[in-house]
């Protein structure tokens, strides 16, 4: 099956799914990183847009990562002690940039619960059990995969594409980690530079600060540098 017929057929599945829920949760794992965040904006941008009459919801176990308020729908996110304890009446489960429930939750058991559980992750860890999955391990960024199932070959707005954005650049680390079979990302990268009509170093700037909580700890680091010599190796340094 060619990769389009997978993408086709998940996407097909996905809103048939979707088409019979009315109590829907989008999640991702603790500590969300840029990948994570661009990934539930995304899907929960075209939910809303398409089921205006259905209960759809972003929640997140953990603290509120306050360097992502730029984005569209972002002040949506339910940031909670602990999903498991905010999912009472939800009928389905929308999880995204993992697929192991311990990522989200401390109870994963209640979970499974929830009658439809749908993930998409790029992850090469083993997978909890879902009604729909779709796990492909070969794409640099989740942002992608969802290109790929839902976007290719649409018209992006301009959310959409600040969204996908985010997730390429994060887990790619700006292009500096794909590998010679994922450069396709490139073209992808291209196309949401387009659409937004930015610069990557403008368009990072607007959320790329160092959070507070980190400043306390690179104060540390810095107070505790050593430099170290050796025999026949460079010398480095350590903190």
């Amino acid at each position: 099956m060619t990769n389009s017929n997978i993408f086709s057929d998940f996407r097909r599945e996905f809103f048939i799914l979707v088409e019979k829920s009315s109590n829907i949760v989008i999640t991702s794992h603790m500590s969300p990183d840029d990948d994570s965040i661009g990934s539930v904006l995304s899907i929960y941008t075209i939910l809303t847009e398409r089921y205006t009459e259905k209960n759809i919801r972003i929640v997140y176990t953990g603290q509120i990562v306050e360097r992502y308020n730029v984005f569209h729908n972002f002040k949506k996110i339910e940031w909670v002690d602990d999903i498991s304890n905010h999912i009472e009446g939800a009928d389905t489960l929308i999880t995204l940039d993992a697929s192991n429930w311990r990522r989200f939750t401390k109870m994963p058991e209640k979970l499974e619960t929830i009658p439809v559980r749908i993930a998409l992750d790029h992850h090469a860890s083993e997978p909890d059990v879902y009604t729909l999955l779709l796990h492909r391990k070969e794409y640099s960024s989740n942002a992608e995969l969802v290109y790929r199932t839902f976007f290719e070959g649409e018209e992006l707005s301009k959310e959409i594409a600040e969204h996908l954005l985010l997730g390429v650049l994060g887990d790619t680390g700006n292009f500096s980690y794909i590998s010679s079979k994922q450069t396709d990302v490139l073209l992808l990268a291209k196309k949401l530079i387009e659409v937004l009509g930015v610069r990557i170093e403008e368009f990072r700037s607007r959320y790329g600060g160092i959070p507070k909580k980190i400043i306390p700890l690179i104060q540390e680091l810095v107070k505790n540098m050593k430099y170290q010599d050796t025999n026949n190796w460079p010398d480095f340094q350590y903190s």
